[in-house]
């Protein structure tokens, strides 16, 4: 990106036309996490209560994604997770929708 940069700056002095961007890949994030987690901390803490105390980095996963399944499970969570996800991907579509007309 840094070289074709350069090349549309010289372009620009040169008053000709801009060289094509190169073909890359765009990464949107969509996230969801902190919308379950945070408003849920009553039951994390109760999750952490009865967590074993024995390899705490391999027990902070496991409860964080058994925690995400049982959340998920819930009708009023996934509800909440599919709304969040659907309403965010909706946001970046339109967004590039308007960055990128002819896509």
């Amino acid at each position: 990106v840094a070289g074709w940069k350069k090349q549309c700056e010289i372009a620009r002095k040169k008053e000709e036309k801009e060289p094509k961007p190169p073909n890359r890949i765009e990464f949107l994030p969509i996230e969801w996490y902190d919308r379950i987690h945070s408003s849920s901390n009553a039951l994390m803490t109760s999750l952490k209560a009865t967590t074993l105390q024995t390899i705490p980095a391999l027990r902070a996963i496991a409860n964080d994604v058994v925690f995400d399944v049982l959340m998920y499970l819930t009708p009023a969570f996934c509800e909440s997770v599919l709304d969040c996800v659907t309403t965010q991907i909706n946001d970046l579509y339109h967004g590039f929708q308007q960055v990128h007309p002819d896509f």
